[in-house]
């Protein structure tokens, strides 16, 4: 969301939906996309080398606090294996 104050712009940005990991596929058709509140959403990539690529939301999981269900946790790391087939991802 832009605001403008006083002749300013700026940005503001929910943190919690903040990305604070990213991975890629090795053949770059697959992402995945950590948040600050432990959501993971994955995406088909899409697009010829050099041009902008277009991401196609697929899915998401949350991640659970175990001591509050209500709350995420902040996902810290992504990691693909070499055929896309297994995504790890961990938090801290």
């Amino acid at each position: 969301m832009l605001s403008c104050v006083a002749g300013h712009t700026h940005l503001q940005v929910n943190v919690h939906e903040m990305i604070t990991a990213a991975a890629f596929s090795a053949d770059g058709t697959r992402a995945v996309a950590g948040s600050y509140r432990g959501r993971l959403r994955f995406y088909e990539v899409e697009g010829a080398e050099g041009t902008k690529p277009k991401f196609e939301y697929v899915t998401q999981l949350d991640v659970k606090n175990t001591s509050n269900q209500k709350r995420g946790k902040k996902i810290t790391g992504l990691q693909v294996s070499g055929d896309a087939r297994c995504w790890l991802g961990w938090t801290g």
